[in-house]
């Protein structure tokens, strides 16, 4: 992720991508985004860190209706 984008899409939930500290480091690093989880690889936690810089969206998730309509009323 040397580029900055205007938006970052997780279309797969591969191990490398969950959990993964250096990666979400990556993601702050960057100028402000819109990140789009499509496959849930994001915790709640993690969810909570990039959303004061970016804006986090997912789909086909429960788990990010309550966090969403706390970011985003």
């Amino acid at each position: 992720m040397e580029q900055d984008y205007d938006i970052i899409t997780i279309t797969t939930g591969h191990k490398e991508y969950r959990s993964n500290p250096a990666l979400l480091a990556k993601m702050l690093e960057k100028q402000e985004a819109f990140i789009y989880d499509t496959t849930g690889v994001l915790t709640n936690e993690e969810i909570g860190t990039p959303s004061g810089k970016h804006k986090v969206r997912g789909v086909g998730q429960g788990r990010f209706a309550v966090v969403l309509t706390r970011l985003f009323p």
